[in-house]
């Protein structure tokens, strides 16, 4: 494969050419990048960029092509972190969600920047919370790392985990420039990793996380002992509102096993990797804390109670990347922002017998069981009730309902 052709699977500019530093090496399953020459006026054609990848796939390649980036006088900006070059040319990701124009001659003219000498950037879309963080970002910042002196100065979103991941990773805290989206960061150089795929990002991607904080190699299958519920106990949302019943119906028919609550309050990033590494189900309701199964070994379970409402997959997805065999308990009448969500303990009990099951045999790649828990009428989906998705989505909360949909899950606090 040419070099051009590897190039153009992994960085889409929206105008050619372009100079970029790049070098991909794979040794096993260790994933190391490194720069060292430029590549200059690559000319790609988006339609054959589109009949590479199929967005909406699940495939997973036995080789991917991480890279780090060198970008002279370059610069970030707005929410989702566009990178853009000195010409207005804009590097954008491989994602259904974003779509960057090239900027004019008058726009770059009058850009007010924040000048720096020498940025590396692990801004991109979500990248504020934690799942996106930990999945997506962290691995891009490990690719990084060897390129960060003291002269670089590393663009992150400033929450406070973020801090435990770079003292882990021993970046000092001085080195972070926290991001603000209203301001246009302007740099000599410019030094950026390879981007993910929002809710898919390549399994490469996390097999470089987990050989860098030892996951690789897992524990003898007799320490890998632990059901770790992963409870949503204070959060906004998604929080179930009967965890405790739940947790005491578990423990009552499975006295046997060893159910931790994982809440990861005061718990250090090593103890968490520890812990995930004993893992043989991860069950919970779809939230960050189940991000933490990419520490896990092949062949570990994992239980999620999913929103029916617009789900997203990225617990599946990951499943399927890293070798974990996979259960669904599907919710009916249940969404993304719900405050708080009841879950049928007797559900939780089939889903669990299910899930015991699941560890043994070979691991799934794919939705093998679904328990179909769904306690309430389901509402109308036929086509005259649905509003066709728009191009850009409503507001939270209304998505593609319409009256008569909303009328149908009275359960549901609707935002209108």
């Amino acid at each position: 494969m040419s070099l051009a052709c590897r190039l153009g699977k992994s960085v889409k500019p929206l105008q050619s050419p372009f100079a970029l530093l790049l070098l991909v090496v794979l040794a096993g399953s260790q994933v190391q990048a490194e720069l060292i020459s430029y590549v200059d006026d690559l000319v790609f054609q988006s339609e054959q960029l589109d009949n590479d990848f199929h967005l909406d796939s699940n495939i997973y390649l036995e080789e991917g092509e991480l890279y780090v980036a060198s970008i002279k006088n370059a610069f970030v900006t707005g929410v989702m972190g566009s990178v853009y070059d000195a010409q207005g040319r804009v590097y954008t990701e491989f994602t259904r969600n974003t779509r960057g124009l090239p900027m004019e001659k008058n726009e770059l003219e009058n850009l007010d920047c924040k000048p720096l000498k020498r940025l590396a950037s692990t801004i991109q879309k979500y990248g504020h919370m934690y799942y996106h963080f930990l999945l997506e970002a962290l691995p891009r910042l490990i690719l990084l790392k060897p390129y960060l002196d003291e002269n670089t100065k590393v663009l992150m979103f400033g929450a406070p985990y973020e801090a435990g991941w770079l003292e882990y990773l021993g970046i000092p805290l001085e080195a972070v420039e926290v991001y603000d989206p209203t301001l246009t960061y302007c740099a000599d150089e410019l030094i950026v990793a390879s981007p993910a795929t929002i809710i898919t990002p390549a399994k490469e991607g996390y097999q470089l996380l987990r050989d860098h904080v030892g996951a690789s190699k897992s524990l003898p299958e007799a320490e890998r002992n632990v059901v770790i519920y992963s409870s949503r106990a204070g959060a906004n949302d998604r929080e179930v509102s009967n965890e405790a019943e739940l947790l005491a119906q578990m423990h009552q028919v499975y006295p046997d096993l060893e159910i931790i609550k994982y809440t990861g309050a005061g718990m250090s990033v090593s103890g968490t990797v520890d812990l995930f590494r004993r893992a043989r189900v991860v069950m919970g309701m779809h939230g960050a804390g189940l991000s933490h199964m990419v520490f896990c070994a092949p062949g570990t379970v994992v239980l999620e109670f999913l929103f029916m409402y617009d789900p997203p997959m990225m617990f599946w997805h990951a499943s399927g990347a890293l070798g974990f065999r996979y259960v669904m308990l599907p919710l009916a009448q249940s969404w993304w922002l719900q405050p708080s969500v009841y879950v049928e303990t007797q559900d939780v009990i089939d889903a669990m017998a299910i899930a015991l099951e699941a560890t043994t045999g070979p691991p799934q790649a794919h939705v093998s069981h679904v328990l179909l828990a769904c306690t309430a009428p389901l509402p109308d989906l036929s086509p005259a009730s649905v509003v066709p998705r728009a191009t850009s989505p409503p507001p939270l909360g209304l998505r593609t309902a319409t009256p008569a949909t909303r009328a149908a899950m009275p359960k549901m606090a609707w935002s209108a």
